[in-house]
């Protein structure tokens, strides 16, 4: 059985590994690990839930945070970078299944929300993962 420590370290290392990864300004960190103070573009990885059986299955969550660009006098979401990072956080997936021998799909459509705590717009984008347990 992965532990949820095993399966957040594996997401955390394809998500630093990745075209993503590495297309941010800033850095990847695993779940309470970014500082507070950071208002780089910054990818954070955090295991969900899970359910252990013989075919082991959950959910992680990858939070983009993104700066806001100004617009008509406000802060708004980057509309190109948004789609830019999500094409990313689609590929990822899509390689990822050879690299972590996961079975990868998206847990509902990624979206942008703005966090009032950061000032910065965050992608939210949830990995539903299946592993055999054998």
């Amino acid at each position: 059985m992965l532990t949820s420590n095993d399966i957040e370290r594996t997401f955390f290392s394809l998500v630093k590994g990745s075209v993503l990864g590495q297309s941010v300004g800033g850095s990847v960190y695993r779940s309470n690990m970014r500082p507070p103070s950071s208002r780089e573009e910054d990818i954070v990885v955090m295991f969900v839930a899970g359910l252990d059986s013989q075919i082991q299955t959950g959910v992680v969550l990858v939070n983009i945070y993104t700066k806001p660009v100004r617009y008509n006098g406000a802060d708004v979401d980057d509309k190109n970078r948004c789609a830019s990072l999500l094409r990313l956080f689609y590929d990822m997936l899509e390689e990822g299944e050879v690299t972590t021998g996961h079975i990868l799909e998206t847990d509902g459509t990624p979206r942008v929300n703005y966090d009032d705590t950061t000032k910065q717009y965050v992608i939210s984008g949830r990995i539903r993962y299946k592993w055999l347990n054998i």
